[in-house]
Parts: structure tokens; C-alpha cells; sequence
């Protein structure tokens, strides 16, 4: 009997030794469960986070795509996933406690639940997240696209309403230019009817004239035969006179036959004489008839002169109506391209100004439409957690029953566990929990990396939200109303650490009835040195992440300045191609003003010419001098048409120029419109997604802060129910 005493006693002693093994490897186990429970955790809580920040993207975008248009297929919001380990026990931290909580026939759907997702390729999971990127990526573009296009039909209104409008103003124009070409057409068909009347007259000037020449012809040769008619007469008076004389002193006889001779020679001078004397009465006749003739010829000459002066004279002031008229027309053409000038320019400054006023309603519209659904969401966040709480208080309450069960069904098993093949099963599924959660470890490192480039980009989106410390005194203003759903959030809380007390008094009671082991109070005490070293460690890695965080705020920062460099550049460049415009505006101006100065001389010119041609009108006295300087007149009236037409032709030329000049600064304009608005766009997409990462990063920021608290609070309730 007494050496199987002994040998029972070397066995006992053996199998002490053997269960101190176990349960220092069992606190080992529950020291790294913990530690990667508590990662799982803070993975998952970040998870939920990201997701329901990619969701409200997902939901933004889908509301601006059907305020933009409405055929817009929106991205497909993926829902939370609500059942999950993470959920299942949220308000149990101890691993063990966990198994307790849950029955033999859970924890072994639990674990092959888990083995199942440990067996899973990662690779499934990045495909996910890449697809759901693209999605995200393929309906902002689709938005973006809705809004070019609805700004590219805008610019095309405006150039077709444009277009419209010049091409009304040309027809306008050709209907005036038509006009004039008739007006021309008659004054051409006029003069030409003037010409053939002026050429008639100068026929039948000249048909007089030469028979005026005959007429004095014939008068000359009358006149020269009436003047040998008398120098005979008086010829042969004289030589009458003397042989009459020496015949009366001869003889008597001889005288008397003399005598009857000579007053037959003197019958015969009287009849010469009556008949020349009746012949120059009719030749004085005929003179006074022809002079007659002569003078009716001159009456109707000076008619036809008085004609002719009249005719010129109505020509000449045709002339000059036409040209002032033409004048007129240029003068009011240049004053109508001026003020379309001036128009088009003021109505660029109203469009500009308008632009400004719009996209600044806009863009306060937008903030305001931030600051609301920023306020819902705090108000969903707070409800959500709310409901959390009140999840999380129930299951703690059941936890803390179960896990009391379990408890005394764990001291019952241990009791009972006589040998060595009982505790080697409970060795086994130790391990294989061990294995389980070695494969979690693995996927918890891979998402922490994840979750690691993701908070890099938060990061640096929550320094360049600090650059715009400016908004902090508005939302400052907001969040005092959300203090006050903190006071009731707060007063919950009283409530909830009121029930942590009465739980920890119902421990304590429970404890003074029932004694507790050793074994356990040593294993909570290691838990509790275990829980001082994560600590530590987790303080080490939060130094690190922070310096992590101002290199990233750095680079952050250089980013932002090259931005700002880039931006002012552009704005330089907008400002030196508008400058260029202005100087060529300005040198059309002069142009116009030198050409008016031009026109002004040429109007002198003409008046002067005018003034001179009358000078020589009233000079010229005689036909053919009229004649020649009418001819002189008109090949000079028609080479100033002529000057006149050439320079109409140039006018219009000039006129065309400066329409193509307007059109070329006006596409410079539309140029320079669109480079600003884009830049404009570019800026205000800039501060909306600034803004929209500050508001996330914030309510990021709320989330961990809260999260860390409840986890802080769950550990220390769990601490306390360990250490009960």
C-alpha cells in the first residue's frame, strides 16, 4: 500500500506539474487571442468606417448624377454587411469568455466558419475593392461628361443665337448694299439719258452754226458784188460827164444827135439802177430775214446754253447727293460696327460678372447643402451608436450570465478532468483555435497594410483640410448644437456605467459565496501584466504613426504650394492674353479714329473741287468753251466716281477686316471664358473635395475616438469581471 501511495503521489505530482505547463501555455494562448482580438476589432471598426464612407460617396455621386440627368445610371450602392465575427460578440473581449458564451454546437460552426475564410484567396478580395473603385471612378466620369456636355451645348446656343444674329445683320446689310446698287443703276441710266440729250444739242448747235457760216458766205459774196456794181456805176457816171462836154463845142447838129444818144445812155443808167437798187432792196431784205434767222438761231443757242448750264448743274448735284449720300452710309456703318463693338464687349463683362454671381451661389449652395447632410449623417452616426449601446449593454448582460454558467461548468470539467488523455483533448482543440487564429493573424496583416495606405491618404486629406483653419469658428458654432445630443449620449452613458456598478456588486457577491481558485487569480493577474505591455506597445506604435503623419503633412504641404504656383501661373497667362486683346482693341480704335480723319479730308477735297468747278462755270461765257470744259467736267466727274466707287470698295474691304477682327477677338474672348471657367471648375472641385475629406476625415476622427472609448470602457468592464 504504501508504494502505490507513492506512485500515486510521484503520478499526482507529474500531472500538477503537466496542468501548471498547460495552464501557463493556456495564459500565453489567452495573452496573443486578446492582443489579435483586439486587432480584429480595431480592423473591423475601421472596415465599417471606410465602408460607410465609400457608401455616402457611392450616394453623393448618385444624387448629383440625377440632379445633372436623370438618365444617368447611378453606381450600385453595396449594403453593409450587418452579420459578421465582428458583431456577433461586440461586447466580449476575453476569448475565452467567448467560448463560454457560446455552446459546443456555435463554437464549432464558429470555427469551421472560420477555417472557411481563412482557406479563401486574398486576391478575391482585391478584385472586390477594384471593381468597386472602378464603379466609383466610372460614374464620377459619367458625371463629369454630363457636365461637359451640358457646357458644350450651352457654348453652342450662344454661337448658333450668335450666328443667327450676324447673319440677320448681312442680309441687312446686302438689302442696303442692293438699294444703293439701284440708286446707282438709276443715276447711271439718268446721265446717260442727260448724255444723249447734251449730244443732240451739240448736233443741232453745230448745224446752225454751219449754216450761219453759209448765210455769211453768201451775204460777203453779195456785199462784194454790190460794191463792183457801184464802183462801175460811179466808174461810168464819171465818163459820161466829160464827152458830153466837148461834144456842146463842136457843132450844133452833132450836139443834138449826142444829145438823144446821151439820154439814151442815161435811160439805160436809170434802168441799171432800178434794178440794182431792187436788188439790194431784196438783198436787204434777205439780210434783214437772215439776221432775223440769225437771231432766232442765237435765242435758241442761248436757250440750249441756259439747258446746258441747268443739266451740268443737276448733274453736279446729283453727283454730290450720291457722294454724301455713300458717306453717309459709310459713316453710319462704322458708328453701327462701333457700337456692336462696344456691345459685344459689355455684354462679355455681363456674362463674366454673371458667371462670378453664379458660381458663387453655386458654390454656397453647395457648402450649405454640405453642412446639411453633414448634420443628418451626425444625426443618423448618433442614433446608430445609440442603438449600439443599448446592443452592446443587452449582450453584455448575457454575456455575464453565460459566461457565469460557463464558468461553473469550466470548474466542474476541470474537477472532473482525472487524466491525462481529457486534458491532452482540451490541449488539441486549443490548438486548433491557435491554428485558426494564426490564419486570422495573416488576413488581419494584409488588411492592416490595406488599412495602412488608406490611412496615409486620410492623412494627408486631414492636412490639407488643416490648411483651411479659417472654417474652424462655422462648424464650431454647428458643433455646439451637437453637444447637446452628446449630454443625452452622456446621460446614457451615466445610466450604463449605473448598471457596471450594480454588476460589479452582483460580482462581488458572487464572490464572497463562491471561492475562487488559484489557478485563475494568477491567470488574471498575467492578463492584467499583459494588458500594461500592449499598452505600451500600442503607445510606441501611435509615436511612430505620428511621425509617419508629419512626413505625410509635408509632402501634403509641398503639394498644395506647386498647386497654388501652377494655378497663378495660368492666372498670369489669362491676364497677359486679355492685356494683348485690350492693346489690339485699342489699335482698332485708332485705326477707325486715323480713318474717320481720312474721310474728313477726302469730304474737303471734294468741296473744294466743287467750289472750283463752279468758278469755272462762272468763267466760262462761249459754247465751245462750255462744251469743252462740260467734256472736262464729266471725264472729271467720272474718274471721282470712279475714285469714289474704288473707294466704297475699299471702305467695304476695310469693313470686312474689321468684321473679321471682331470675330477673332470675339473667339479669343470665348477662348479665354472657357480657360476661365475651367480653371474656375477645376478650383471649386478642388475645394469641394478638400472640404468633402475634411468632413470625413472629422467624422473619422469622431468614429475612432468613440470606438476607442467603448473599447476602453468594455476592457476595463471585462477587467473587472476577469478580476471578479
Amino acid at each position: 500500500m504504501g508504494d502505490d501511495t507513492k506512485i500515486l503521489q510521484f503520478k499526482n505530482q507529474k500531472l500538477r506539474e503537466q496542468i501548471e505547463v498547460q495552464k501557463r501555455e493556456k495564459v500565453l494562448l489567452e495573452d496573443t487571442l486578446q492582443a489579435l482580438q483586439g486587432k480584429q476589432g480595431h480592423y473591423d471598426t475601421n472596415l465599417l468606417c471606410v465602408n460607410r464612407l465609400w457608401t455616402e460617396l457611392n450616394r453623393d455621386i448618385a444624387v448629383l448624377a440625377s440632379r445633372i440627368d436623370p438618365s444617368i445610371s447611378a453606381v450600385p450602392l453595396e449594403e453593409e454587411d450587418s452579420t459578421g465575427c465582428a458583431k456577433q460578440l461586440a461586447g466580449v473581449q476575453d476569448p475565452f469568455l467567448q467560448r463560454l458564451v457560446l455552446d459546443n454546437g456555435g463554437a464549432e460552426k464558429k470555427t469551421a466558419k472560420l477555417l472557411a475564410d481563412s482557406s479563401n484567396d486574398l486576391d478575391a478580395v482585391e478584385r472586390k475593392l477594384t471593381q468597386r473603385c472602378e464603379n466609383t471612378k466610372s460614374a464620377l466620369s459619367k458625371v463629369l461628361d454630363a457636365i461637359d456636355e451640358t457646357r458644350v451645348k450651352r457654348k453652342c446656343e450662344e454661337g448658333e443665337a450668335e450666328l443667327d444674329r450676324l447673319r440677320g445683320d448681312s442680309e441687312a446689310m446686302q438689302k442696303e448694299l442692293d438699294g444703293l446698287r439701284a440708286v446707282a443703276l438709276a443715276s447711271d441710266s439718268r446721265n446717260a439719258v442727260l448724255k444723249d440729250e447734251l449730244l443732240k444739242a451739240e448736233k443741232q448747235v453745230q448745224e446752225l452754226s454751219n449754216e450761219l457760216a453759209d448765210k455769211h458766205e453768201e451775204i460777203t459774196v453779195l456785199h462784194k458784188k454790190l460794191i463792183t456794181a457801184r464802183t462801175k456805176a460811179e466808174e461810168d457816171d464819171k465818163s459820161s460827164i466829160p464827152v458830153a462836154s466837148t461834144s456842146g463845142v463842136s457843132s450844133d447838129p452833132r450836139r443834138a444827135g449826142l444829145g438823144n444818144v446821151a439820154d439814151g445812155v442815161e435811160d439805160d443808167d436809170d434802168n441799171k439802177n432800178a434794178l440794182v437798187s431792187a436788188a439790194l432792196v431784196e438783198t436787204r431784205k434777205i439780210l434783214e430775214k437772215r439776221n432775223m434767222e440769225i437771231e432766232e438761231e442765237r435765242r435758241v443757242s442761248r436757250q440750249l446754253k441756259n439747258e446746258l448750264r441747268e443739266a451740268k448743274l443737276q448733274l453736279q448735284d446729283e453727283g454730290r447727293v450720291v457722294q454724301s449720300k455713300l458717306y453717309q452710309d459709310v459713316l453710319s456703318r462704322l458708328n453701327m460696327l462701333n457700337q456692336e463693338f462696344a456691345r459685344h464687349r459689355e455684354m462679355a463683362t455681363v456674362m463674366r460678372r454673371d458667371i462670378d454671381i453664379a458660381a458663387c451661389r453655386e458654390t454656397e449652395f453647395k457648402i450649405k447643402m454640405a453642412e446639411v447632410e453633414k448634420m443628418e449623417r451626425l444625426f443618423h452616426i448618433t442614433e446608430a451608436r445609440a442603438r449600439d449601446l443599448e446592443i452592446q449593454k443587452m449582450s453584455a448582460a448575457k454575456a455575464r450570465d453565460e459566461a457565469h454558467a460557463q464558468l461553473q461548468q469550466m470548474r466542474e470539467k476541470i474537477g472532473k478532468a482525472d487524466t491525462v488523455s481529457e486534458l491532452k483533448l482540451m490541449v488539441t482543440t486549443l490548438q486548433k483555435e491557435i491554428g485558426v487564429l494564426q490564419a486570422n493573424n495573416a488576413k488581419h496583416k494584409a488588411a492592416s497594410d490595406k488599412l495602412a495606405t488608406l490611412q496615409e491618404s486620410t492623412e494627408a486629406a486631414r492636412l490639407n483640410a488643416e490648411k483651411l483653419t479659417g472654417e474652424k469658428a462655422q462648424w464650431e458654432a454647428k458643433l455646439k448644437a451637437l453637444e447637446a445630443k452628446c449630454s443625452t449620449l452622456e446621460t446614457d452613458k451615466g445610466t450604463l456605467t449605473e448598471r457596471v456598478e450594480d454588476l460589479k456588486v452582483f460580482i462581488e457577491v458572487l464572490q464572497s459565496v463562491s471561492e475562487v481558485a488559484p489557478e485563475i487569480t494568477e491567470a488574471v493577474s498575467k492578463a492584467e501584466r499583459a494588458k500594461v505591455e500592449v499598452a505600451s506597445l500600442k503607445q510606441q506604435l501611435e509615436a511612430h504613426e505620428l511621425q509617419k503623419s508629419v512626413q505625410a503633412a509635408q509632402a501634403a504641404a509641398k503639394g498644395a504650394k506647386q498647386l497654388i504656383e501652377t494655378r497663378e501661373q495660368e492666372k498670369r497667362a489669362v491676364e497677359l492674353e486679355r492685356d494683348s486683346l485690350r492693346r489690339q482693341l485699342r489699335e482698332c480704335k485708332e485705326q477707325l479714329e486715323s480713318q474717320k480723319g481720312e474721310l474728313d479730308a477726302y469730304i474737303q477735297e471734294i468741296d473744294v473741287i466743287g467750289r472750283v468747278y463752279e468758278d469755272m462755270q462762272a468763267q466760262n461765257t462761249r459754247l465751245l468753251q462750255q462744251i469743252t470744259e462740260r467734256d472736262a467736267l464729266n471725264h472729271q466727274l467720272q474718274n471721282e466716281r470712279l475714285q469714289l466707287d474704288q473707294r466704297a470698295s475699299g471702305m467695304q474691304e476695310e469693313k470686312a477686316s474689321f468684321h473679321s477682327k471682331v470675330a477673332h477677338a470675339d473667339s479669343k474672348a470665348e477662348v479665354l471664358r472657357k480657360r476661365v471657367t475651367d480653371a474656375e471648375g477645376q478650383i471649386q472641385r478642388l475645394m469641394e473635395e478638400i472640404a468633402q475629406g475634411k468632413a470625413k476625415f472629422r467624422e473619422a476622427d469622431g468614429q475612432i475616438s468613440e470606438t476607442k472609448q467603448t473599447v476602453k470602457k468594455l476592457e476595463e468592464t471585462i477587467a473587472q469581471n476577469k478580476i471578479l
